[in-house]
């Protein structure tokens, strides 16, 4: 069979429907076919390669450029692919949702999804309760600003909030998960439930203090009208919902955790460390390329100046009347 005939039973067969039930858009079946094709051109051209020619840098320059051009390999979607689903967007494509809500519906979801496949919903389910960040207490107070869910359950959620007193100090923990049994998921009801007094942590990381969060006591329709809950709102949509952070804080206690053994002394040098890349970094955006290339050749001048001296210091010459010594760096020679 043609090798183009293949590419196209795999594309129809095995990545199409992959990609329909997922309801993403993919380009042309050709242009899907010709990219199939011409990776397995790139391939074969690889093969060809004689042993003798594989140690050469032409040969680990076309290695590194075939083992990127892998990575679309089962990439068919279009560039604009979201300008697509948005312009043809339905209820099921939604851009105002917050994460607790949204995990927790998947949740939900999954209970009739196991009519269709249940080994798939049972993998995806297990999935996401090993990543119950969002409905944790700290965490799940979001949802108050979920345009998705009704405005009379996020009063709702307010008042159970405000039943909590708001606690003066929090101690420092890792956030709880929830126990959730996923065939008894209540969407949205449960998010009530996941409320704490620990809940108010977020309020206070954004420094809203009770003047700023006076919209609570206010009926809920008239929250839009209201300076604090706007603010609040702001703040909340602004939030990057990306693990940068955390893999940054991770790195930077993997590289220094052994410097000292005390757990205080540990947390004192996390701080500086970070604060000192924050302050350098920011300084280092602000010099300049040229600014660098000056201050780079003034580190280069002195280390210069500073072997030297130091090469000097380690040469001397002394003669006597029996016999000249000579010391070079460090390691007497008798002449």
């Amino acid at each position: 069979m043609p090798i183009r005939d293949i590419c196209s039973k795999i594309f129809y067969e095995e990545l199409y429907p992959l990609w329909e039930r997922a309801a993403i858009p993919v380009k042309p079946a050709k242009k899907c076919t010709d990219q199939l094709v011409s990776l397995n051109s790139k391939f074969l051209a690889m093969k060809k390669i004689p042993m003798i020619r594989q140690k050469s840098n032409n040969y680990e320059s076309k290695l590194r450029e075939f083992q990127s051009s892998l990575n679309c390999l089962c990439d068919l979607a279009p560039r604009d692919v979201k300008d697509v689903m948005r312009r043809s967007r339905n209820s099921n494509w939604q851009e105002d949702g917050m994460g607790p809500s949204d995990d927790l519906k998947f949740l939900s979801l999954m209970k009739s999804y196991r009519d269709e496949d249940e080994i798939a919903a049972m993998y995806c389910t297990k999935s996401v309760l090993n990543h119950l960040w969002y409905l944790t207490q700290e965490l799940v107070i979001l949802s108050i600003f979920d345009r998705e869910i009704t405005l009379l359950f996020r009063h709702q959620m307010v008042l159970k909030l405000l039943r909590f007193p708001h606690p003066i100090t929090y101690g420092s923990q890792k956030p709880i998960f929830p126990t959730i049994t996923p065939l008894l998921v209540d969407f949205p009801n449960d998010l009530i439930h996941f409320i704490g007094p620990r809940s108010w942590l977020l309020f206070d990381l954004f420094k809203l203090t009770d003047e700023k969060v006076d919209w609570m006591k206010a009926p809920a329709h008239c929250w839009n009208d209201m300076a604090g809950y706007r603010n609040a709102e702001k703040i909340v949509r602004s939030l990057e919902v990306v693990n940068d952070c955390a893999e940054r804080a991770i790195k930077l206690v993997s590289e220094f955790k052994d410097s000292c053994v005390n757990i205080n002394d540990q947390n004192f040098l996390f701080q500086v460390v970070e604060e000192y890349r924050n302050r350098f970094n920011k300084r280092r955006s602000d010099w300049g390329f040229v600014n660098i290339i000056k201050m780079w050749d003034m580190y280069l001048s002195i280390f210069l100046l500073e072997f030297f001296f130091w090469h000097v210091s380690q040469i001397y010459i002394y003669h006597s009347s029996n016999r000249r010594n000579i010391c070079v760096m460090g390691s007497r020679v008798i002449v």
